[in-house]
């Protein structure tokens, strides 16, 4: 898979209604977000570069400015890898 890849607001939205995921920040009761355009990647350590690591979906509040993070694979937002791609 190769990062960075486009995140789709109306997907993301999508995916975590439909976990019943809410939507309410759990600082200060906002229910308005920000997605950042494509995924980040939260690194494991370990000696190998680049690292391995999770591919998420960054959400800001706009209200107080919390950062909340989602595991693309756990909403099944995975890019497909095209055949001979790693």
């Amino acid at each position: 898979m190769k990062l960075p890849f486009k995140i789709d607001n109306d997907k993301i939205g999508k995916a975590l209604e439909e976990k019943g995921a809410s939507a309410v920040c759990h600082y200060c009761g906002n229910n308005n977000w920000s997605v950042l355009p494509e995924a980040a990647l939260i690194p494991q350590w370990n000696n190998v570069i680049p690292a391995p690591g999770i591919p998420v979906a960054v959400l800001i509040c706009n209200k107080c400015g919390n950062i909340r993070m989602n595991a693309l694979g756990s909403l099944q937002m995975l890019p497909k890898e095209k055949e001979g791609e790693q």
